[in-house]
């Protein structure tokens, strides 16, 4: 999509239509703008999360007075699934569709993401995650450094990726 983030953003904003919501997960104020100047109107984001905790079968939190429940620990499902209910929240807002805070909880509760963070075997403890980027690696690492220990790291990425980056940071959580 392009080599900076901003011409990143630049291609994605290519798919902004000229009436409707625009939504992103964007967090960095230079490319909210950029979306926000491509919109020409207001861009919403994800509100604060609030008390993410780890529980036995996946990852907890606040979010708009609700109590979000996912069944991964993949740290960075916590805002993916935060843009998700801000998105049906909104349209529901604004009527352009009818669902309730308790069926968007249960979408979240009962999502399952293939490949991302994937549990196959629990002895031994195996999980796969099909990050391909610097951004997805870092997201991985994040995830992983909670268990509070190292693990066995199988990698594999094209040659056009910055591949030897990203096994600098596997190297931070592999043993």
């Amino acid at each position: 999509l392009g080599d900076t983030l901003e011409d990143i953003a630049m291609q994605k904003a290519g798919i902004i239509k000229e009436s409707g919501l625009v939504f992103t997960g964007e967090k960095r104020p230079e490319l909210i703008s950029l979306f926000e100047h491509k919109a020409q109107r207001r861009v919403y984001r994800p509100q604060m999360v609030e008390e993410v905790k780890i529980e036995p079968l996946g990852l907890s939190y606040r979010y708009r007075n609700q109590k979000i429940q996912l069944s991964t620990l993949a740290q960075y499902q916590v805002n993916n699934s935060s843009l998700a209910f801000e998105v049906a929240y909104q349209l529901s807002k604004h009527n352009d569709i009818s669902v309730s805070d308790e069926v968007i909880l249960l979408g979240l509760q009962d999502t399952f993401w293939l490949g991302r963070f994937e549990k196959m075997s629990d002895d031994p403890l195996i999980y796969i995650d099909g990050a391909h980027n610097i951004m997805g690696i870092d997201e991985l690492v994040k995830t992983i450094k909670q268990f509070k220990t190292k693990c066995t790291v199988v990698f594999s990425a094209v040659k056009d990726k910055k591949y030897s980056l990203m096994i600098d940071r596997l190297e931070e959580i592999s043993d």
